[in-house]
């Protein structure tokens, strides 16, 4: 198998599931974050995120191998478009974004020797980082900490009661829900961003990265910041975690850790070594 696996690893951020997995092929390897649901919203008892990983994991397996970047986001969408239809939602996502199964992918092709980053996952090569961040999430997240700030220069909270209510999440989460108008839309905003949910992302808003070096490094953002190595981004994390669990100061984010949780959020680490291809 050309992709040589050199460490990875997948942890949810609590007891249950995740919505963040790994997958690798003779062709491909990915990492897939399923977008967090801001409801309470369940298909066939998964969220849907989880429904929208089951999907493109199983698609990227039976992907072609030489398939480029835009042909593998159309298998992808059909799939996703496919269920769609079986499950009788063809008209409702169509009018109602926020319903939709979706999910971030990091995704690299051993023929084209490229990483197609679609959404907020991100990748490490040749010593450099490529971390995709939607305009929405830096505006909410400086707002949410902005009320966090408030809310404890006033009294109203302490810093202690954030891991069991954070009013600061509450406040931005029907912002939240409006962002995802924006998810490929096809009108020219700047708060317009890409997923895989069944519909077309614009072109621009994924990257599409030339595998540089020896290694490449695939996560999800349950990591703060990628480094060589998954000790050094997990050592990081646990920084990260100490110093700032809730999340809105050193490292901002729309949401922060709970009672009971291992990390902020799910996450999923995949490094490898790549070679000449073989096709």
């Amino acid at each position: 198998m050309p992709i040589q696996i050199i460490e990875t690893h997948c942890q949810s951020k609590s007891h249950q599931p995740g919505e963040d997995h790994i997958v690798v092929t003779q062709a491909y390897a990915a990492v897939l974050d399923g977008v967090t649901c801001k409801t309470n919203h369940r298909i066939l008892g998964k969220t849907p995120g989880e429904m929208a990983v089951e999907i493109i994991k199983h698609t990227i397996q039976l992907l072609p191998a030489k398939s480029t970047c835009d042909a593998a986001i159309k298998h992808i969408n059909q799939a996703i478009l496919k269920f769609y239809r079986e499950s009788h939602l063809n008209e409702e996502v169509a009018q109602h974004p926020e319903k939709r199964i979706a999910a971030s992918a990091a995704i690299y092709s051993e023929y084209h020797q490229e990483i197609w980053l679609v959404g907020d996952c991100q990748c490490r090569c040749d010593g450099q980082n490529y971390s995709p961040v939607k305009k929405a999430d830096r505006l909410l997240a400086e707002m949410r900490a902005f009320i966090l700030e408030s809310k404890l220069l006033a009294g109203e909270i302490n810093l202690e009661d954030l891991c069991s209510n954070d009013p600061g999440r509450e406040a931005i989460l029907p912002f939240l829900r409006l962002q995802s108008q924006f998810q490929n839309c096809d009108t020219d905003s700047p708060y317009r961003y890409s997923v895989l949910d069944g519909f077309t992302p614009n072109p621009g808003d994924v990257q599409v990265i030339p595998a540089r070096g020896n290694q490449v490094t695939l996560a999800s953002d349950g990591y703060p910041k990628l480094l060589d190595t998954l000790q050094e981004s997990e050592e990081y994390l646990q920084y990260i975690l100490s110093t700032d669990p809730y999340c809105f100061r050193e490292y901002k984010s729309t949401k922060g850790w709970l009672q009971g949780n291992h990390s902020y959020d799910d996450r999923a680490y995949l490094r490898f070594s790549i070679r000449p291809s073989e096709f």
